[in-house]
């Protein structure tokens, strides 16, 4: 069982955006889990590249935004031979966690795609200047779906070696479980604490 303990740290997610358009965008993360197979921990960069046509890569940007989604429906994006690129901040290999960080800002810059791209799309992530923003925050929570789902995430609580576990511990196992950030992994307890 997911620990009552969370709801006070409920994401700020859960306290700007409706229950009704939550349930949407988890359901939106959950069709896509469901159409293409999707197992826990799958190769999101793989899923990217050959089911969605999108181009991975790294840049270096400020140090406010950690990565960029950039849609071009009508021709290829200026200086690449592409339609759809998401760019990850390559300052960010610095930091030990760099695959799951990079993995989770990959997510979220195709949930912009998915909630919110129309023609000629331009979305930074996590620039401090729109960080509370609704739709950075349904491109926050759809990528929390999509990478933990909710089903899974239940599931994996119901073993003992979790279920006996502290806050921590189980969020530090969701994280390997996952593929995430232990931080984003105690987010999606969180959400789920409320559900």
């Amino acid at each position: 069982m997911i620990d009552k303990a969370l709801s006070a740290d409920r994401t700020e997610t859960a306290a700007e955006l409706s229950e009704d358009r939550l349930r949407e965008i988890q359901k939106t993360a959950e069709d896509i889990l469901d159409q293409y197979k999707l197992l826990p921990g799958f190769d999101l960069a793989r899923f990217l590249t050959r089911e969605e046509s999108f181009v991975l890569g790294l840049k270096e940007m400020d140090r406010n935004t950690t990565g960029v989604l950039l849609i071009n429906q009508e021709e290829f994006i200026r200086g690449t031979t592409t339609h759809k690129l998401i760019l990850i901040n390559q300052r960010l290999q610095e930091q030990p966690d760099f695959q799951q960080r990079s993995r989770f800002i990959a997510a979220h810059e195709y949930g912009h795609y998915k909630l919110h791209a129309t023609g000629m799309s331009y979305y930074p992530h996590r620039d401090t200047s729109n960080v509370n923003a609704p739709q950075e925050q349904e491109a926050e929570y759809f990528a929390r779906c999509l990478l933990m789902p909710e089903k899974s995430i239940r599931e994996l609580m119901k073993l003992s070696a979790v279920a006996d576990g502290s806050t921590e511990d189980k969020a530090a196992m969701i994280a390997r479980f996952f593929n995430v950030t232990q931080k984003k992994a105690s987010q999606r307890m969180a959400d789920l604490v409320r559900s």
